[in-house]
């Protein structure tokens, strides 16, 4: 009986490292695409209130200042 419990573990053995390496990989996707999705989450939030502030609030465009433009040649 002895001799047969060892040979059905040898036999098992593998089926049980293949069982957990999958459940491994599948639990390792499981937390990926949950940070994948709060991050999607947290990112179009972001994006949603730049998107409004830019709505309600808009830059201010950049004046061109008018005057003389004294150009300096100081290294000659």
């Amino acid at each position: 009986m002895n001799d047969k419990l060892k040979q059905i573990l040898e036999q098992i053995a593998p089926f049980i490292i293949i069982g957990v390496g999958i459940a491994v990989f599948i639990g390792l996707l499981f937390m990926f695409f949950y940070v994948a999705v709060w991050g999607v989450l947290i990112g179009g939030a972001l994006y949603l209130a730049a998107l409004a502030r830019n709505y309600f609030f808009p830059p201010k465009p950049t004046d061109t200042e008018s005057g003389r433009i004294i150009e300096h040649d100081d290294k000659k």
